[in-house]
């Protein structure tokens, strides 16, 4: 076993010492922070400053966890990426916290649920503004409407008879003219394996496993990959926009596909 220092926000870390006492954390098997600090594939870290949310600063302290060899072999190359996932996974889990508390009883309110979450994993009004967290939760509710309005729903797998979709050959086309355009239009774009395994997921009738040993991959970074840019995809309009016009461009005639964006969009 080896420790190993990552960088997290303020609130992330006061949430991982509530579930996991003081530092060095040791997380159980069972846990589910393991799959954390399994992100799949990723870059190589970047300047800390790069990463910041407007609601919290830069990822600011250092938290030790005590994890294996081979995962910490990992993590030295990638601990800012992992922070800034820890951090972002905290902040849903604190919305589903907070939404689930406003539906258990009449009179629960926002305010109220976030003072509840910051009671139980002991987070000051000093380290995470109560007002931050209430603008955090309207734009994670905002999202949520969205993929409902749309019908990207758990349930929803997938394509309607009336839309044809693509094939794994166009899939192939349009995520690398997808990849080259996003270099262009977007500080930050994800690789060709991400985007491939996106549109493919959103798009077009196909096996996880078929995607993967086309790419030569796991498929569990398949999922993942996917999982991702779904939420950019809902998120960002303008990466919505780029998608649509990128695969009418490839069929060369108005898309009128809409992507099937679940947890679990492979057959």
């Amino acid at each position: 076993m080896k420790i190993v220092s990552i960088p997290v926000s303020k609130p992330s870390a006061c949430y991982l010492i509530s579930l996991y006492g003081e530092p060095p954390l040791s997380i159980p098997w069972s846990s589910s922070l393991r799959s954390h600090l399994r992100t799949g594939p990723i870059k190589s870290d970047i300047d800390l400053s790069s990463h910041h949310d407007f609601s919290i600063g830069v990822l600011d302290v250092m938290i030790e966890v005590n994890v294996s060899d081979k995962l910490a072999k990992s993590l030295e190359r990638s601990k800012v990426h992992v922070g800034w996932h820890l951090h972002n996974t905290m902040m849903d889990l604190m919305c589903e916290w907070v939404r689930a508390y406003v539906m258990a009883g009449e009179g629960n309110t926002i305010a109220s649920g976030i003072r509840s979450f910051f009671e139980v994993h002991h987070i000051e009004v000093d380290v995470f503004d109560p007002d931050s967290a209430y603008k955090r939760y309207q734009r994670y509710m905002d999202n949520l409407d969205v993929i409902i309005e749309r019908g990207f729903l758990p349930q929803h797998y997938g394509f309607t008879p009336s839309v044809i979709p693509l094939s794994l050959s166009e899939c192939e086309k349009v995520s690398k003219l997808l990849y080259n355009r996003t270099r262009v239009y977007f500080k930050y774009s994800p690789n060709y394996n991400s985007i491939m395994s996106f549109v493919a997921g959103a798009f077009a009738k196909t096996n996880q496993r078929v995607v993967a040993r086309r790419l030569k991959v796991w498929h569990t970074a398949v999922g993942h990959s996917y999982r991702r840019l779904s939420r950019r995809y809902v998120r960002e309009p303008a990466f919505a926009d780029l998608v649509i016009d990128t695969i009418s461009d490839v069929r060369e005639k108005r898309c009128v596909l809409e992507p099937v964006l679940s947890t679990s969009a492979y057959s």
